[in-house]
Protein backbone atom coordinates (compact mmCIF):
# COMPACT_ATOMS: atom_id res chain seq x y z
CA UNK A 1 0.00 0.00 0.00
CA UNK A 2 1.33 3.45 -0.89
CA UNK A 3 1.60 6.03 1.87
CA UNK A 4 0.60 9.57 0.98
CA UNK A 5 3.58 11.85 0.46
CA UNK A 6 3.27 14.12 3.47
CA UNK A 7 6.55 15.91 2.67
CA UNK A 8 4.82 17.68 -0.23
CA UNK A 9 2.61 19.50 2.25
CA UNK A 10 5.20 20.40 4.87
CA UNK A 11 5.71 24.14 4.97
CA UNK A 12 8.92 25.74 6.07
CA UNK A 13 9.33 29.36 7.14
CA UNK A 14 10.04 30.45 3.56
CA UNK A 15 6.83 28.84 2.29
CA UNK A 16 4.83 30.54 5.03
CA UNK A 17 6.48 33.89 4.31
CA UNK A 18 5.89 33.42 0.57
CA UNK A 19 2.20 32.62 1.09
CA UNK A 20 1.82 35.71 3.30
CA UNK A 21 3.56 37.88 0.70
CA UNK A 22 1.36 36.48 -2.08
CA UNK A 23 -1.77 37.18 -0.05
CA UNK A 24 -0.62 40.76 0.41
CA UNK A 25 0.19 41.20 -3.29
CA UNK A 26 -0.37 38.31 -5.68
CA UNK A 27 0.72 40.58 -8.55
CA UNK A 28 4.26 40.99 -7.18
CA UNK A 29 7.09 39.70 -9.35
CA UNK A 30 9.13 36.72 -8.24
CA UNK A 31 12.09 39.07 -7.86
CA UNK A 32 10.14 41.36 -5.51
CA UNK A 33 8.78 38.41 -3.54
CA UNK A 34 12.27 36.95 -3.26
CA UNK A 35 13.68 40.20 -1.94
CA UNK A 36 10.98 40.40 0.71
CA UNK A 37 11.54 36.82 1.96
CA UNK A 38 15.28 36.54 1.20
CA UNK A 39 15.17 34.00 -1.63
CA UNK A 40 16.18 34.19 -5.28
CA UNK A 41 13.53 34.71 -7.94
CA UNK A 42 14.13 31.17 -9.26
CA UNK A 43 13.62 29.69 -5.77
CA UNK A 44 10.40 31.69 -5.42
CA UNK A 45 9.22 30.40 -8.79
CA UNK A 46 9.92 26.78 -7.85
CA UNK A 47 8.20 27.17 -4.48
CA UNK A 48 5.11 28.77 -6.02
CA UNK A 49 4.91 25.93 -8.56
CA UNK A 50 5.23 23.33 -5.79
CA UNK A 51 2.56 25.06 -3.68
CA UNK A 52 0.23 25.23 -6.69
CA UNK A 53 0.84 21.56 -7.55
CA UNK A 54 0.13 20.61 -3.93
CA UNK A 55 -3.18 22.46 -4.12
CA UNK A 56 -2.24 25.00 -1.46
CA UNK A 57 -2.53 27.88 -3.94
CA UNK A 58 -5.85 27.53 -5.75
CA UNK A 59 -5.93 30.77 -7.75
CA UNK A 60 -4.53 34.26 -8.11
CA UNK A 61 -7.40 36.71 -7.90
CA UNK A 62 -8.11 40.43 -7.98
CA UNK A 63 -10.07 41.86 -5.06
CA UNK A 64 -12.37 44.60 -6.27
CA UNK A 65 -13.48 47.63 -4.28
CA UNK A 66 -17.29 47.51 -4.38
CA UNK A 67 -17.65 51.11 -3.23
CA UNK A 68 -15.43 52.48 -5.99
CA UNK A 69 -17.34 50.35 -8.49
CA UNK A 70 -20.59 51.91 -7.29
CA UNK A 71 -21.90 48.68 -5.85
CA UNK A 72 -23.99 48.99 -2.73
CA UNK A 73 -25.82 46.44 -0.69
CA UNK A 74 -29.02 45.18 -2.22
CA UNK A 75 -31.37 42.92 -0.37
CA UNK A 76 -34.57 41.19 -1.28
CA UNK A 77 -36.93 40.31 1.51
CA UNK A 78 -40.33 38.76 1.84
CA UNK A 79 -42.82 40.59 4.03
CA UNK A 80 -46.20 39.42 5.20
CA UNK A 81 -48.60 42.02 6.55
CA UNK A 82 -51.09 40.95 9.19
CA UNK A 83 -53.82 43.04 7.57
CA UNK A 84 -54.33 43.74 3.89
CA UNK A 85 -57.26 46.12 4.00
CA UNK A 86 -57.17 49.88 4.00
CA UNK A 87 -53.88 51.62 3.44
CA UNK A 88 -51.61 49.22 5.40
CA UNK A 89 -49.64 48.40 2.25
CA UNK A 90 -49.11 52.07 1.37
CA UNK A 91 -48.21 52.86 4.97
CA UNK A 92 -45.67 50.04 5.05
CA UNK A 93 -44.06 51.26 1.79
CA UNK A 94 -43.82 54.81 3.16
CA UNK A 95 -42.22 53.58 6.39
CA UNK A 96 -39.64 51.53 4.46
CA UNK A 97 -38.88 54.41 2.09
CA UNK A 98 -38.27 56.82 4.98
CA UNK A 99 -36.05 54.30 6.77
CA UNK A 100 -33.59 54.08 3.87
CA UNK A 101 -33.43 57.75 2.88
CA UNK A 102 -30.40 59.67 4.18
Amino acid sequence: MNKPNQDAFLLDRYDISLLAALQANAHATHQTLGESIHLSASQVSRRIQRLENAGLIKAHVALLDPTRLGLGVRAISYVTLTRHGGDEGDSFERDILWSVLP
